[in-house]
């Protein structure tokens, strides 16, 4: 290993062999950055996976970082979230990247992954990256001290709540404009069909994708980053229906002052593109509510307002929680 740090006369190369002394050399270099350079004896069939481990776990470095060469990407996730700081802690928080898991929170000191946990939040399931370089870690993980790592807890409660809030305050607007895609665009009902088929996760699963979806996903089709939007939409609609169902089936508490709002976040279209809501379907809380959309979006009877409901996930939620709420 090769670390060189210091600037103009200054600046110096630490050289660390594994057999051995260390040698500490004066360097000519205009640079004032630290430099590390790892030379680890690796057979080929192992840089691949080691490298994107390494890039996995040092997304949250706060200086640029490079591998084999290549300079990494800062930290920039595909799904929804917001990025937050609070007493020399940084993070992010957004949607699970699988839906029906307890919230999953990676920790990181100084930037590097430390360990991650598995927490049971009243707000709710959510995915939370967060950096403390005040914590003290040990070979098992992410520690703390016991009073700051229960600051830390709190203040995961608190950014969850946050975002939970910020995600339901949105999604009515994110639910219109995918309206407005669903009614025109074939392709994108059926990508918002097969995102219920395909499971927990909220990346697309190939095998689950139409061979025209998958092209329009990973191609240069126009409409990729639109069908991305559309799939995170449905995603979130999800997400939230687990919480809703996680309060009314499962009894589980939410946090104070939460419900209100997640009863009334909207959670299933209309077949006239009409937003609805746990709390206006309960007022409709009848089987004759219900009806399937054709699949070609052929004209429905919109007259009495019924849901759309391209899936059997559609009804098997409606069954297990409306029904039983």
């Amino acid at each position: 290993m090769r670390v060189t740090g210091g600037k103009g006369e200054g600046r110096r190369t630490l050289r660390i062999e594994l057999e051995g002394e260390d040698e500490c050399s004066p360097v000519q270099d205009p640079s004032a950055l630290t430099r590390i350079d790892a030379y680890v004896p690796v057979s080929q069939e192992q840089v691949a996976p080691m490298l994107s481990r390494l890039e996995s776990d040092t997304l949250l470095l706060p200086c640029r970082f490079s591998l084999n060469g290549a300079e990494r990407p800062r930290f920039n996730p595909r799904a929804p979230g917001a990025f937050f700081r609070a007493g020399g802690v940084r993070g992010w928080v957004g949607l699970p990247a699988w839906l029906g898991r307890p919230t999953q929170l990676r920790l990181f000191y100084l930037g590097v992954a430390a360990g991650t946990r598995e927490l049971q939040l009243p707000a709710g399931a959510v995915e939370i990256w967060l950096n403390d370089d005040r914590a003290r870690t040990d070979l098992s993980g992410f520690v703390g001290t016991s009073s700051r790592y229960k600051r830390l807890l709190r203040l995961v409660e608190l950014e969850a709540q946050r975002f939970v809030r910020k995600t339901i305050a949105g999604h009515a607007a994110r639910m219109r404009r995918a309206w407005a895609i669903l009614r025109e665009d074939s392709l994108a009902r059926d990508a918002w069909r097969r995102r219920q088929d395909w499971g927990a996760s909220g990346e697309p699963d190939r095998l689950a994708l139409s061979e025209t979806l998958s092209a329009a996903l990973s191609g240069g089709d126009p409409r990729r980053a639109r069908l991305r939007r559309l799939l995170w939409t449905a995603h979130a609609t999800l997400w939230l229906r687990d919480l809703v169902r996680d309060h009314v089936v499962t009894r589980s508490r939410a946090a104070p002052g939460l419900w209100p709002a997640l009863s009334a976040a909207p959670i299933f279209f209309g077949n006239d593109g009409s937003l609805w809501s746990y709390e206006r379907l309960r007022a409709r809380s009848d089987r004759s509510t219900v009806r399937r959309l054709a699949p070609a979006g052929r004209a429905v009877d919109h007259t009495a307002a019924p849901l759309w409901c391209p899936t059997h996930r559609d009804y098997a939620w409606l069954k297990s929680t409306l029904w039983a709420g």
